[in-house]
């Protein structure tokens, strides 16, 4: 293959306490893993199904690999369901922009978690299917935090911002 196309994102994650100071802030480079990179093949290829919306969730313990996908939630990896939101929080896009690089986020509409039991959380994820737990739909991607797991208790609140990028590579 002579032509490349390059395909990133990073998720920008804040997280507020219960007064609404700023305890810590990472950044998390994602990984697309298999699944994620056939869903973006048959999307655009092969005339397949597209999801709109997308949806965000945490997650726990493990390391993304390539073989994650959401079937094997709860199994492969833990998705952290302590906030009292019943559902993934929605990914809201903004406009597409840049020059070499072309992108979009989630800037103006970032994904809110409102945290109910302490936890430690390893990342933050992006699906097509919003069931909070849930095993369906697809995983795009996953990350980790850039700094290492990162604690959270009741009251706080973690903000999530997503940049995806394309370019030529």
């Amino acid at each position: 293959m002579s032509g490349k196309i390059g395909i990133g994102g990073v998720l920008e994650i804040e997280c507020y306490d219960k007064d609404g100071e700023l305890k810590w802030k990472d950044d998390a480079h994602n990984m697309w893993d298999q699944e994620g990179r056939d869903y973006i093949l048959n999307v655009i290829f092969k005339n397949g199904t597209r999801n709109d919306p997308l949806y965000v969730g945490l997650f726990e313990q493990d390391t993304p690999s390539d073989d994650w996908t959401m079937s094997n939630n709860g199994t492969t990896w833990h998705e952290n369901e302590s906030y009292s939101e019943s559902t993934r929080q929605e990914f809201i896009d903004g406009s597409i922009s840049g020059t070499t690089t072309r992108q979009l986020d989630n800037d103006d509409n970032k994904a809110t978690f409102s945290i109910t039991a302490s936890a430690t959380l390893k990342g933050a994820f992006l699906t097509t299917d919003n069931t909070k737990g849930g095993t369906s739909g697809t995983l795009l991607c996953a990350a980790t935090f850039d700094e290492g797991d990162r604690s959270v208790t009741n009251g706080d609140t973690v903000k999530v911002k997503y940049t995806v990028g394309c370019q030529d590579a």
